[in-house]
Parts: C-alpha cells; sequence; structure tokens
C-alpha cells in the first residue's frame, strides 16, 4: 500500500507535451492491455494522438513529478471523460479518486452525466463503479459507464476542497476546457 498524497496540482498542456503524455499512457495501461492481448505501444500512441487535444487535457502532479494526466471535455450529452491515467508506481494513492471527485462534482453541479470507457477486465472497471458508474454497454473490448447527475460524489468518497475545474468565468462553454481557468492551480 502506497502512502496517500495530500496535494495535487493540475496543469494546462500544449501540444508539446503530447509525447510525454503518450509514455504515461502506455505505462499506465501496459498492465490491463496486455492482460487482453492489445498492448502495442505504436496503436496506444496513435490513438492518444487521434484524440489529443491541449484544450481539454490537464497534467496532474504531486511533489514537482509528473504522475498523471486526464482530458475530459463537454459533449451534446453530458461530459466525456476520455482519458485519466496515472502512471503504476503512483496508483493507489488515491491521486485519482481525488482527480476524478472534483471532475463529478463540478458536473453534477451542472447536472450533466460523465460518461467513460474501461477496457474489459482492467482494474479501472473497479474504480469507476466505485465512484458511481453504472454500465451503459458492452464493446468487444471495452465497457462503457455512465455517472448520471444526482449521485453526490460526496457519498462516495469525502476529499479536501478542490478547486473549480468547470469555470464559466474563463470560457464559454461551461465545460469546453474541463481545466483550472490559471496555468495551473493547486488541489491542497
Amino acid at each position: 500500500m502506497h502512502t496517500p498524497v495530500d496535494s495535487i496540482r493540475v496543469l494546462n498542456v500544449t501540444q508539446n507535451d503530447f509525447e510525454r503524455l503518450a509514455k504515461i499512457r502506455a505505462a499506465a495501461m501496459r498492465k490491463s492491455l496486455a492482460r487482453v492481448g492489445r498492448f502495442d505501444p505504436k496503436g496506444s500512441r496513435t490513438r492518444l494522438l487521434v484524440s489529443f487535444a491541449p484544450e481539454f487535457t490537464r497534467t496532474i502532479e504531486v511533489d514537482g513529478k509528473t504522475v498523471g494526466f486526464y482530458a475530459a471535455r463537454r459533449s451534446e450529452t453530458g461530459v466525456e471523460l476520455e482519458h485519466l491515467y496515472i502512471l503504476p508506481k503512483f496508483q493507489n494513492r488515491g491521486i485519482g479518486s481525488q482527480v476524478l471527485h472534483f471532475i463529478l462534482e463540478e458536473a453534477e453541479r451542472l447536472r450533466l452525466p460523465v460518461f467513460v470507457v474501461a477496457v474489459k477486465e482492467s482494474a479501472s472497471n473497479r474504480f469507476y463503479r466505485r465512484h458511481g458508474f453504472m454500465p451503459d454497454g458492452v464493446g468487444k473490448w471495452d465497457n462503457y459507464y455512465v455517472r448520471h447527475s444526482g449521485m453526490p460524489a460526496a457519498l462516495l468518497y469525502s476529499s479536501p476542497q478542490v478547486p473549480t475545474i468547470f469555470s464559466t468565468d474563463s470560457c464559454k462553454c461551461a465545460c469546453s476546457s474541463l481545466g483550472i481557468s490559471s496555468s495551473q492551480a493547486s488541489m491542497s
């Protein structure tokens, strides 16, 4: 068991961060994809490249080290949590839960459902179910989940006060950036 963290920083990214994020994604997904016979570093990089949009992506930093990243954007039906990856050596410390918690709080405030996809047989399925996500479909390789508005995140997970990430003051669409309005923020 790893020691929990008290302080997380979320930072904006640029196009120049892509290669670093692709390595984080590959490292975080290696075990799950290998389990289902689908780990391919080039394919992993290509899949991220297809959907990469810096304006919707944030790195996650602990003690000055980038430990993961997430990407979330508003769609016609709610919030699409496209990526949430934590490097393996930083998993099981509550980092992903804290980041997901503040995404869920803001989606709840806006009364929007949150959608996510998880590789079958990966630990991420338990993670999302533990945070109130319900099955919404099954594909050949993936499970689809939704967390409807009306499920308070506070009932599922308690965390320190965290910043607002959907700021109508900082973007035209309340969820268009799904990031902190300044270039960095602290979740301590």
